[in-house]
């Protein structure tokens, strides 16, 4: 009995360790599913953290002083302008600016000339000074706009993020404010101002924007205005 009972469990002791080395394979396979999944759930979790920080990012940036002045700025110039003459007189402001015009006072001028030629200064120097703040402003956007793209193009930010905020009305707002400005400027001076179009032209993309018309007619009175030829009459 005891010989048929060592020769019984001899032979399922071979039974026994191919049954703990499957249990023991089985284990390890789901320690290793749980560890794959635990380590994608803590990659999602700390992404969308990143993405919210992200989002936080561009949500401060947009409500800064710095940029509700910019808005304010551009915004109040169109108004006083007007739409036709927005841009034709941004570049005017533009190429004072940028020529440093001033009216030099003759040492034999009579007191009443003085008088006029410090005031002909005076108005120079404020729309010189009006230039130079439009010019930031319209800079400020074009960088908030690029700093959108960079962040939707490196997968900081999601595009489902973009339509919650700013938001195509925003973004539809500020691309009317800029785009005449750009097209204007590269008019003017000859020049393609290739990062600032594709900027736009990401912005437009990204939220669904359909191309801002600017009449060719009003980019080419710009330009000649600004060279100091005759323009064509204006329709």
């Amino acid at each position: 009995l005891l010989q048929v009972g060592w020769t019984s469990i001899c032979a399922h002791v071979p039974k026994a360790r191919s049954v703990m080395t499957r249990c023991t394979e089985c284990l390890a396979i789901f320690v290793s599913v749980c560890s794959v999944i635990s380590s994608a759930l803590y990659t999602y979790v700390y992404i969308r953290g990143q993405q919210v920080s992200f989002f936080n990012e561009i949500h401060s940036d947009f409500a800064s002083a710095s940029m509700m002045d910019a808005f304010d700025l551009l915004e109040s110039f169109q108004a006083a302008t007007g739409e036709e003459k927005y841009a034709q007189e941004y570049i005017r402001l533009k190429v004072l600016r940028l020529s440093g015009l001033h009216q030099p006072q003759s040492t034999k001028s009579s007191p009443a000339e003085s008088a006029i030629a410090a005031g002909l200064c005076a108005v120079c120097s404020s729309e010189a000074d009006l230039a130079q703040r439009l010019d930031g402003a319209r800079r400020q956007l074009l960088h908030y706009m690029d700093k959108l793209l960079m962040f939707k193009r490196m997968s900081y930010i999601t595009q489902s993020m973009l339509d919650e905020f700013p938001g195509r009305s925003r973004m539809a707002h500020a691309v009317q404010l800029l785009e005449p400005l750009v097209e204007a400027t590269a008019a003017t001076y000859h020049i393609s101002l290739e990062e600032h179009r594709n900027v736009l032209a990401g912005i437009k993309d990204a939220f669904g924007l359909s191309v801002v018309p600017m009449a060719r007619e009003e980019q080419a009175n710009a330009s000649c205005e600004a060279d100091g030829e005759a323009c064509p009459a204006r329709r």
